[in-house]
């Protein structure tokens, strides 16, 4: 009787230690950005509202670090990510939120971006060296052209799409989308970087 009364005691006293740790284990995860929204909002260029210092204060997603989880600087009170459609949509929210919208130069990058999903095969052997196969939009519930809307509202079906392009097509959308802004904005195009909503144009 005394040794099932000592057993007893002893399985639930290492039930008690492994609820314990189970409960003392999910109370250190933080909330954390997910780096996959933030490396998209990296991607196609978003601009950042987000409090630093007291202020907030308006940043474009590749010069941030204190937001980007990856970053050695990162800094943990900013747990949540939220994409709007413009500046506009830019509500005061508490510290720890960061808003993004797409900016002028995503206007850009969403124009090659385009350019690159549309590749026929002959053009993939000069462009990506046959690294990769003809996309289609449809196997990941997008429609043709991809539209600065989707980079919002539909942005992890976009960033699958993203990642299936080479890296030499990826490092070109990058370089050459903002210039195609900048060229165009010097023969006398005009860009408001979206401070007012979009529309559902590519």
């Amino acid at each position: 009787m005394r040794k099932t009364i000592v057993l007893l005691a002893l399985v639930l006293f290492i039930s008690m230690i492994t609820i314990g740790c189970s409960l003392s284990t999910q109370e250190e995860i933080p909330l954390m950005i997910s780096q996959s929204k933030m490396n998209h909002a990296i991607e196609m260029m978003f601009q950042l509202d987000l409090m630093v210092d007291g202020e907030r204060q308006i940043r474009t997603a590749r010069e941030n670090t204190v937001a980007n989880p990856s970053r050695p600087n990162f800094n943990p009170v900013y747990t949540e990510l939220i994409f709007v459609h413009s500046k506009s949509d830019a509500v005061d929210l508490p510290d720890n939120v960061i808003m993004a919208w797409p900016c002028c130069f995503s206007i850009g990058v969403l124009e090659l971006l385009n350019e690159a999903v549309n590749r026929s095969e002959d053009e993939l052997f000069f462009w990506a060296r046959n690294r990769r196969e003809v996309l289609h939009l449809e196997d990941f519930g997008l429609t043709y052209p991809i539209t600065l809307i989707d980079l919002v509202n539909n942005w992890e079906q976009v960033r699958d799409v993203w990642i299936r392009l080479t890296p030499d097509e990826q490092q070109g959308i990058l370089i050459d989308g903002p210039l195609v802004i900048a060229l165009r904005v010097g023969a006398g195009e005009h860009f408001c970087c979206l401070e007012r909503p979009i529309s559902d144009t590519p």
